[in-house]
């Protein structure tokens, strides 16, 4: 097995931090505080550590290979709280971003169908059963994506049709999954839309921005272990992925970013597909051709970073959505969320 890549930024005098990061758009934070020396600059000595899917952070999570991570913002909460995992006592000091999701369908589904009030009920009483449903994909149970794609279904008045399969897949797996037909669609972050929009496979028939404009997407979690034994590199890291943040938003720096993120080896391959969502010109494929949409990807605002109780309630939403919690389990209001370190590393910017 090809080990992950590795990435390190640590002076010889420091102890280092492992952070986990999935290769999207979104990862944009943590590949720019590490490439613009924002780590070094706030006295941190860093390894990034570059995963495949959302289960691999949650385990090296749980099992003490990660200190923090670019997270899913449900997932950080499921692990606290040992939603379908083993429990870890985490924190939420910062969020990375908001938006960024898109709902590509197959070409085999018309575009047409939803023309009428009920047309996709109708689409899939004739094309689907039982027996061979219509299976679409979301990354992780818990996730802001599988709450968009049932959000969607509830739009269209299919959320509890038998016809339909929710299942979840890794991000990279979504578009070979779609192109060799096991599923009909997914739910996904860029640049995984726009690759099979242009690749043909697929046309896009709903964003983030569409269904939920400025929802949390990722967050930066770590171990409550990494937080008490290290209060200050906690706070210090924090301190470097907002201002990593606040240069992904300028759109001045988008080229800059793209040419972070190009060089990336999860994304390298498909480079000719990131472009899109970070310029606001996203290819719907299909009969629709682009999507005009500036704020796809919001990386900061005066909103958007803290982890507050706004925050909190979708967060804890996107986990009773995913359908693992057990019964009669809760999510109680905690101190996961650690607005003091948002606002003290505010105060430092």
């Amino acid at each position: 097995m090809v080990a992950p890549p590795v990435s390190e930024h640590h002076p010889s005098d420091g102890r280092l931090i492992r952070i986990g990061y999935v290769p999207l758009i979104d990862c944009a934070p943590i590949v720019v505080a590490r490439e613009k020396g924002f780590f070094k600059k706030h006295g941190l000595s860093v390894v990034t550590s570059q995963q495949p899917g959302w289960a691999t952070i949650r385990e090296k999570l749980v099992h003490a290979e990660l200190d923090a991570a670019q997270c899913l913002g449900p997932l950080a909460l499921a692990i606290h709280h040992g939603v379908g995992t083993i429990p870890k006592d985490m924190v939420v000091p910062l969020v990375l971003s908001a938006n960024g999701n898109g709902i590509t369908l197959s070409n085999s589904i018309p575009e047409t169908i939803f023309d009428e009030e009920d047309g996709f009920t109708q689409y899939l009483e004739e094309n689907h059963s039982k027996e061979k449903p219509l299976t679409l994909a979301s990354v992780h149970p818990c996730s802001s994506h599988h709450s968009l794609l049932l959000l969607w279904l509830q739009k269209n008045k299919v959320l509890s049709h038998p016809f339909i399969n929710v299942i979840s897949l890794p991000p990279e797996t979504m578009m070979r999954n779609l192109a060799h037909g096991h599923i009909g669609g997914f739910c996904v972050g860029e640049p995984w839309n726009s690759v099979a929009i242009k690749k043909g496979i697929g046309w896009c028939v709903s964003t983030s921005v569409e269904l939920s404009n400025g929802h949390p997407e990722k967050v930066l979690t770590a171990t409550q272990f990494f937080a008490s034994q290290r209060p200050n590199d906690l706070r210090s890291l924090t301190i470097a992925l907002l201002e990593a943040c606040q240069f992904c938003q300028d759109h001045a720096n988008r080229a800059k970013v793209l040419s972070f993120l190009s060089a990336e080896p999860g994304l390298q391959s498909i480079q000719e597909s990131l472009p899109y969502s970070l310029s606001g010109r996203l290819p719907s494929g299909g009969l629709h051709g682009e999507r005009m949409l500036p704020d796809f990807h919001i990386f900061h605002n005066e909103q958007v970073n803290a982890p507050n109780s706004l925050t909190a309630s979708w967060l804890r939403e996107g986990v009773r959505h995913s359908g693992l919690l057990r019964k009669g389990q809760e999510l109680k209001k905690d101190s996961i969320f650690r607005m003091d370190l948002f606002e003290e590393a505010q105060s430092h910017l």
